[in-house]
């Protein structure tokens, strides 16, 4: 695997000339693509069916931030603070995107609004002494 090389291009301070200078990835970048990727069809099997947008969302979002995280408490000029910080958003995301899921299918189990107040009803009525 060979790295690639982004261009950039900035502004030099002694005049208007544009000046463009090569920055190398590291291969830690291809392994944290992958890594991402991984995680996203990870959270997307989870999911069981086609994700929609939001879902999409949510799902590059906490696997992102997750990956970030991971490479963030390998990296030891990180320091401590930023990687808690790190952690937690990460796992606010996927905390917030199993809540999604979960929230989804909730509505999609295809009872009516009065078929769960009648289940509800029931429920409580068996829980009563």
């Amino acid at each position: 695997m060979g790295t690639t090389v982004i261009y950039t291009v900035y502004r030099s301070v002694q005049g208007p000339e544009m000046e463009t200078q090569p920055t190398a990835m590291s291969a830690a970048s291809d392994a944290q693509v992958r890594r991402t990727l991984a995680l996203k069809r990870a959270f997307q099997r989870e999911l069981g069916r086609k994700p929609t947008c939001l879902e999409r969302t949510a799902i590059d979002r906490a696997a992102t931030l997750t990956t970030k995280a991971e490479a963030a408490a390998l990296d030891p000029v990180t320091t401590a603070n930023d990687v808690v910080r790190l952690d937690h958003v990460a796992a606010r995301a996927r905390a917030e995107m199993f809540a999604m899921f979960a929230a989804k299918q909730e509505l999609d189990d295809g009872a009516s609004d009065l078929d769960r107040y009648l289940q509800r009803r029931a429920a409580e009525n068996e829980a009563a002494p």
